[in-house]
């Protein structure tokens, strides 16, 4: 389980880096998933929280 663990976060951070995207800490709005990093903003996919940098 580990490996696969592993392997996934090799691969996320591979797709953010081709998609321009940094990933930042959990969303303290819902906590289901990391903030994403983009053109001075960061923004939760799942509750769809936005705010400025």
């Amino acid at each position: 389980m580990d490996e696969q663990l592993r392997q996934l976060q090799n691969t996320l951070r591979a797709v953010a880096r081709e998609a321009g995207v940094s990933i930042g800490c959990p969303c303290s709005r819902c906590g289901r998933s990391h903030l994403l990093v983009k053109d001075g903003s960061l923004s939760c996919p799942v509750c769809r929280y936005r705010r400025s940098l």
